[in-house]
Parts: C-alpha cells; structure tokens; sequence
C-alpha cells in the first residue's frame, strides 16, 4: 500500500485518497476476499485468543498511517479521520467478501472524498468547533 501511494499520489491530500485506490486496486487482483485480518477475526472463537493482538496490531498500524497522511494534508483531527476511513476500507472490504463487490474500493473513496473535504472545510475560521452539534446541544 505504501509503494503505491508512495508512486501514484505526490500532495498530501492526493496521497490519503490514493490508498482508496490502491484498495480498489487491490480487490481487483488478489483481494477478492476481503481483508484477511478480519477475516481472521470472524473466525476466532474468544476474545482472548492470542491472534487477536496481530489483527489489532495491524489495524493500529493502518490507522497510524491515515492519520499520519491526514496530518501531513493538515486535516482537522487527524486521529479521528483515520478511525473514520479505515471504517471505510474495513467497509469495503467486507463488501468485497459477503457480495463479490469489486468497485467497494472505488466506492469507499467517493465518501472517503466527502469526509476529507468536511475535515478540510472544518479546519477553516469560520467553521463551526468540531464536536458542535446542531441545535446547540
């Protein structure tokens, strides 16, 4: 995923929204099962299995990575980004797995786009705090 990014996208906001194409990408060629992780999840019977912190570990890192990328685009709260977008590719990737759905990739970046354009606009001065909801509670 790195390499990709790393060959395809040069601006920061580019470089995040290309690990949604390296996603879609991906599914394309060997990813027709989805995330093997989760997969992995699904199957392990408790939740103190010892494999459990692989899959954590890995996902930690993924996440690490989007935020790193959303703070090198200077998004508003990078961390919270991250845990967004990787909703997104865990998202797509069960869809890969539960219905053979090879454009999940692609659309997971539409709303990938969507989000980061909300962390962009909320960065701005006269955005509203994040955390505000409407009506004031």
């Amino acid at each position: 995923m790195i390499a990709y990014v790393d060959a395809h996208a040069s601006k920061p906001r580019e470089r995040l929204l290309a690990v949604f194409d390296w996603l879609g990408a991906w599914h394309a060629s060997e990813g027709r099962r989805g995330c093997a992780f989760l997969n992995a999840a699904a199957e392990l019977a408790g939740p103190d299995d010892p494999a459990r912190e692989v899959i954590a570990r890995h996902k930690r890192w993924m996440r690490d990575y989007l935020a790193e990328l959303a703070a090198q685009a200077e998004l508003l709260d990078p961390d919270a980004l991250a845990y967004d977008l990787l909703l997104l590719i865990d998202g797509a990737n069960a869809r890969v797995l539960a219905e053979g759905d090879l454009h999940a990739g692609a659309r997971a970046r539409r709303v990938a786009e969507l989000v980061v354009t909300h962390a962009q606009q909320a960065g701005l001065p006269d955005a509203p705090t994040r955390g505000a909801e409407p009506g004031g509670r």
